[in-house]
This record gives structure tokens, sequence and C-alpha cells, in this order.
């Protein structure tokens, strides 16, 4: 259900608006989210909070390794660290652009 989900939302953001930048930007915003709701479940200890948050996956990483496996599964995390890149890049050049 979480890899349905998350494709879902990728494709909402290449059809509303269909640019790479917005794609990379998407996905830095699930990886964000996924990563801080398993470091806030770590922080606070509740038992609650923590078996909402084991629904979740831990980070898109995660996500592919769990439904992929082999080469596609590599090819799936080269892309995934391309996006990772580019957001670096669209980063440093907006906070270059700012100054």
């Amino acid at each position: 259900m979480d890899l349905v989900i998350v494709i879902v939302l990728i494709i909402l953001v290449l059809v509303w608006k269909q640019s790479f930048k917005d794609l990379v930007f998407a996905l830095a915003i699930i990886e964000l989210f996924f990563r801080l709701t398993h470091y806030i479940s770590e922080l606070i200890k509740v038992k609650e909070v923590t078996n909402i948050v084991s629904y979740i996956p831990s980070s898109l990483s995660s996500l592919i390794t769990t439904y992929s496996e082999g080469i596609f599964s590599t090819v799936l995390e080269v892309g995934l660290l391309a996006c990772a890149l580019a957001f670096e890049y669209y980063l440093i050049k907006g906070w270059i652009k700012k100054k």
C-alpha cells in the first residue's frame, strides 16, 4: 500500500507540474517526511506513536529494497541517488542566487 501511495504522489506531481525539478523536490519532501517521522518516533518513544509510524517506510531506499531486488533495485537506487544529487544542486543554486 505504501508503494502505491508514493507512486500516485509521483504521478500527480508529474501530471500537475510537468518538470524534473518539481519531481526532485517531491521526492525530497517524501524522503524527509519518512525520515522525520521515524526520528520523532525514536525520540518520544510512545507506544501509540511507534505503532502508527511502523506502517510508514523509513526511507525511499527501504521502500525500493522492500519491493524490488537484483539489478532493478540497483537501477532504482542509482536513480534515487541522482535525484538526491539534483536536489542538492537546486538547493545550492538557489542559495547562491539569493546572495
